[in-house]
C-alpha cells in the first residue's frame, strides 16, 4: 500500500487509503475506506476495524438512520443484524485484513518517521 491500494472484501474491490491525523471514514459510492495513521499501531488497527465494520454492516443493510439528522451525525446511526449476519461480517473484515495488514503496517510506519 502506498496512499491507496484496492483489496478484495467480500464480493467487491475496496480501496484502502491513509493520510495523517486520527481516525478514519469510509465513502459507499466510491468503495474506499479511509484510515488516518496518527495514532499508535493498536489505534490505528482499532480505526481500521471500525471502519471496515461499519463499511460492512452498511454493505448488508445492518446499519440504521434512526433519526431525522439530515446531516448523518455519527451518533445517528444503530445497527441490528442477526448473529449469522455479524459472523458474516466478522468473516469478510477477517479477509480484508490479512489481505492489508502488512501493507497498513508498513504506511504506519513510515508515518511515524
Amino acid at each position: 500500500m502506498k496512499k491507496k491500494k484496492k483489496y478484495t472484501f467480500g464480493w467487491e474491490e475496496v480501496t484502502i487509503k491513509t493520510e495523517p491525523g486520527y481516525g478514519g471514514y469510509f465513502m459507499m459510492p466510491n468503495n474506499v475506506i479511509v484510515i488516518r495513521l496518527s495514532g499508535t499501531w493498536e489505534q490505528t488497527v482499532a480505526v481500521f476495524l471500525h471502519e471496515a465494520m461499519e463499511w460492512q454492516m452498511s454493505r448488508n443493510k445492518s446499519r440504521f438512520n434512526v433519526t431525522e439528522d439530515l446531516g448523518k451525525d455519527v451518533h445517528s446511526y444503530m445497527f441490528m443484524m442477526s448473529h449469522p449476519v455479524f459472523s458474516d461480517c466478522c468473516a469478510k473484515v477477517a479477509e480484508l485484513w490479512t489481505e492489508c495488514e502488512k501493507d497498513l503496517k508498513r504506511v504506519w510506519k513510515k508515518e511515524q518517521k
